[in-house]
């Protein structure tokens, strides 16, 4: 999880290259990735995780605004 609570324990801020990093030590090229959320999200991360190996036939999305 990511929030923006400061008084949260875990990841805080924005979903970034950076952060997947932290996390993720696989090759991303083999994954298939789900992403859902307000659009200037998605389209930050997208072509963010594309960069990283994501192809884009297994970049899925649903879009929603808040």
């Amino acid at each position: 999880h990511v929030l923006s609570e400061e008084d949260w324990e875990g990841e805080t801020g924005q979903i970034d290259r950076g952060l997947i990093a932290r996390h993720v030590s696989d090759e991303l090229s083999d994954w298939s990735v789900y992403l859902c959320g307000p659009a200037e999200m998605m389209e930050a991360l997208a072509p963010e995780l594309v960069e990283m190996g994501v192809s884009e036939g297994n970049l899925h999305s649903e879009r929603f605004w808040l």
